[in-house]
């Protein structure tokens, strides 16, 4: 009986074990999707830029905004 005990102890942490290192992915993917997020609407920005479609005011108005300076 204490060996089924034992085992159930084993299987229970090994559940616990997993689920923390599935959330820590989950979180740690989460971060850099958005930090990407940002890095390629800076990137869209930069070529409306380039191609005269805002001016350099306009530009970094929204990199301010974007950055979170505003």
């Amino acid at each position: 009986m204490w060996i089924l005990m034992a085992v159930a102890m084993i299987l229970l942490w090994a559940v616990v074990a997993l689920g923390v290192v599935i959330a820590l992915r989950h979180f740690k993917n989460t971060n850099k999707k958005a930090e990407q997020g940002i890095a390629d609407v800076e990137g869209i920005l930069r070529n409306r830029l380039a191609h005269g479609e805002i001016n350099p005011d306009e530009y970094q108005r929204t990199l301010e905004t974007l950055r979170g300076k505003r």
